[in-house]
């Protein structure tokens, strides 16, 4: 019983939601938008996320590693949950904005500061 109990626990333990909040340095594009620090990440399945909130309301989708996000906070700053490589230390992005005549993509870089 004691080693179910064990084995039960490592399970919850790898599979549960553990959050942590680090700070991100951003380059690329004009300057004039940022990412809010800290940066909210989370594990879930395995997986590395980070909550990303821009100080701008005029981006509607960003492309990280070939998969993309749509904003998740539709009339306020502009608000992306995406996956991030585990360990991650910089993480190259493309951000779409609306705030010019028509949409463009912006290349940036991410840093996650320890």
């Amino acid at each position: 019983m004691r080693r179910f109990g064990i084995i039960l626990l490592l399970f919850f333990a790898f599979f549960s939601s553990a959050a942590e909040s680090v700070n991100v340095k951003i380059s690329g594009g004009s300057g004039k938008a940022r990412i809010e620090n800290p940066v909210s990440i989370t594990r879930k399945d395995g997986k590395t996320f980070a909550r990303l909130v821009w100080t701008s309301r005029n981006f509607d989708y960003m492309i990280v590693g070939g998969k993309k996000y749509m904003n998740e906070n539709a009339g306020g700053k502009s608000t992306f949950t995406v996956q991030i490589p585990d360990g991650a230390k910089k993480v190259e992005v493309t951000a779409d904005t609306t705030a010019m005549s028509r949409p463009h993509e912006i290349e940036y870089l991410i840093e996650f500061e320890e």
